[in-house]
C-alpha cells in the first residue's frame, strides 16, 4: 500500500532534511497527504519547492507520547533518520519510535535510520554500526509477529532498509570556489579519502575498489519514490555513479591540473595506523571503514535497485571532477535552483541554504564548530565506503584510465551488469558483483546515518 501521511524522525538536519525535501518536492506530483518532522526540539515549518512540513517537537524516551503524535496525524509511515549522542540513547530512540508507531492503526511502513551502507556487513569491522543492528531484529520479529495475527487496519506492516553508498557530496570537500561548502548540502563537511584543497588522496587498498555514490538530494527524491511503491521489500539500493578509487582520483587530478600527494594504503598500514587511544576514536572510525572497503564488505547492490523501480534519474559525475565537485554539485539545489529530472518532466527547485541547517542529527560524539564545520577530533561520523572487487596484494596503482566526453549514466543495475558507462574505456565499463546482502548507513555518512 502506498504511503500518504509521512513522519520524518530526525528531517531538521544532515541527510533528514534531504530526504524531508525530497518528499516536500514531489508532495504534488505523488498525492501525499501530509509530511511532518519528528524532533527533539520545536522548530518552524520546513518550506521547500511550495510545500511546507511541520516539525513537531517530541520525546523518543516517552512511548506514549510518540504514540499519541503519529496517531493524532494518522501516520502510515515512519522514515527515520535520528541518531544519539550515544548507541544506547540511538538504540533506545529507535525502539521506542517503532514500539509507538505499531500502536497506531493507520501505521504500516518504516525505514530504519540506514541509509549509506549495509550496517549488517560491516558492524563487525566499523563498530559504530553495531547500534544500528538491534532495530533490524526489532523489525523483524514485528513483522513475523504482523503475519501470525489478523491483517492490520492500516495494511500488513512492511520495512526497508535502505542504502545509497557514499554521499556524492563528499568529492566536493576543498573545493576552493566562494560557495564551494553548499557542495556538502546539509552534511557535515570533511574530507573522505579526497582532499582538493590539500591535492592529496587517502587510499585504502590500491585503489581499485569500486565505490558507488548517490547525491544527498537524490537520496531525497529516492526515497520519495519509494513511498509509492506497492510493496517494501526488506532493502532498497539506490546509486548515482559506481567508479573506482583510481578513476576518481585521475579526475581530481585533471581539474587540478597537478598530481596529487597519494597515499596507498595496505592493510598492514591500516591497522598500524589504529590505536585503542580514546582520543584516536575518529582515527580508528576511518580506519575500520578502510578495511571494510579493502575486504569488499559493503556491497549493497542487490535486485530491489531503486534505479529500477522508480522513474528518480539521478545525478551522475561528470568526467572531469570539476564539472562534479564544482559546477554540478553547486549548480543542484545548494547553489539556488536545481534542474531534477524524473522521467521526462523537468522541475526547478527554489535555493535552501544548507550550511547553517540545525544540528540535531548528530552522532554519537559529534561536535560542530561554530563555522558549521566538523570538529574531527572529537566527532564520530560515519564512513561509508561501498565496494565490491578483489583487492590485489599490489599496491601500485593502474596507469590512469582515458576520460571520454560524456556523463557516466546508470543503466539497469542487477547483480550481473551494473553499468555500462561511456565515461570509461571498454576495459571499465562493465561491473560485475558477487551476490551478498546488507545495509547502509545514511544518515551523513560517508554514506549515511552516520550523518542523522
Amino acid at each position: 500500500m502506498k504511503s500518504q501521511r509521512i513522519a520524518v524522525a530526525g528531517g531538521q538536519g544532515k541527510i533528514g532534511k534531504h530526504i524531508v525535501e525530497g518528499l516536500l518536492e514531489a508532495k504534488q506530483r505523488y498525492s501525499l497527504e501530509l509530511i511532518i518532522v519528528l524532533s527533539r526540539s520545536g522548530a518552524p515549518d520546513i518550506t521547500y519547492a511550495g510545500n511546507s512540513a511541520p516539525v513537531i517537537a517530541v520525546d523518543y524516551t516517552d512511548q506514549a507520547s510518540l504514540q499519541s503524535v503519529l496517531d493524532q496525524y494518522q501516520i502510515d509511515t515512519v522514515i527515520s533518520t535520528i541518531s544519539g549522542h550515544t548507541p544506547d540513547a540511538f538504540i533506545t530512540s529507535q525502539e521506542n519510535l517503532l514500539q509507538a508507531a505499531l500502536k497506531v492503526p493507520s501505521f504500516h511502513r518504516f525505514a530504519p535510520s540506514e541509509f549509506a551502507i549495509p550496517s549488517e556487513q560491516v558492524a563487525d569491522k566499523i563498530k559504530l554500526y553495531q547500534m544500528k543492528l538491534p532495530i533490524l531484529q526489532s523489525l523483524r520479529r514485528a513483522k513475523q509477529q504482523q503475519q501470525q495475527q489478523q491483517q492490520r487496519p492500516g495494511g500488513s506492516f512492511e520495512f526497508s532498509i535502505i542504502n545509497c553508498g557514499m554521499f556524492m557530496n563528499y568529492l566536493g570537500y576543498g573545493n576552493t570556489k566562494p560557495d564551494g561548502p553548499k557542495a556538502h548540502g546539509y552534511l557535515a563537511r570533511f574530507p573522505i579519502i579526497f582532499d582538493l584543497s590539500r591535492r592529496f588522496a587517502d587510499i585504502p587498498g590500491d585503489g581499485e575498489r569500486e565505490i558507488i555514490y548517490t547525491h544527498a538530494d537524490d537520496v531525497g527524491r529516492f526515497v520519495a519514490a519509494a513511498t509509492q511503491l506497492d510493496v517494501w521489500e526488506e532493502y532498497f539500493d539506490m546509486a548515482g555513479e559506481v567508479a573506482t578509487i583510481n578513476e576518481v582520483l585521475r579526475m581530481c587530478e585533471d581539474v587540478c591540473g597537478t598530481k596529487f600527494d597519494v597515499k596507498y594504503n595496505s592493510r598492514e598500514d591500516i591497522l598500524a595506523r589504529m590505536s585503542s587511544a580514546p582520543e584516536k576514536f575518529m582515527e580508528n572510525f576511518f580506519m575500520e571503514g578502510y578495511l571494510a572497503t579493502i575486504d569488499g564488505d559493503s556491497d549493497a547492490i542487490r535486485p530491489n535497485n531503486l534505479n529500477k523501480l522508480v522513474d528518480v534519474k539521478p545525478m551522475g559525475a561528470h568526467p572531469k571532477l570539476k564539472e562534479l565537485s564544482e559546477s554540478y554539485l553547486l549548480n543542484s539545489k545548494n547553489s539556488g535552483e536545481s534542474e531534477t529530472t524524473h522521467g521526462n518532466k523537468v522541475e526547478i527547485a527554489s535555493e535552501n541554504n544548507k550550511i547553517n541547517g540545525a544540528k540535531e542529527n548528530t552522532e554519537p560524539g559529534e561536535v560542530i564548530s561554530a563555522d558549521g564545520t566538523l570538529d574531527l577530533q572529537n566527532t564520530a561520523n560515519h564512513i561509508s565506503h561501498i565496494t565490491r572487487k578483489s583487492v590485489s596484494n599490489k599496491m601500485t596503482p593502474p596507469p590512469p584510465p582515458t576520460l571520454l566526453g560524456s556523463q557516466l549514466k546508470i543503466a539497469a543495475l542487477s547483480r550481473a551488469q551494473i553499468i555500462q558507462a561511456p565515461i570509461f574505456p571498454p576495459t571499465l565499463r562493465a561491473t560485475t558483483v558477487s551476490s551478498g546482502s546488507g545495509g547502509g548507513d545514511g544518515n551523513d555518512t560517508v554514506g549515511a546515518n552516520a550523518g542523522q
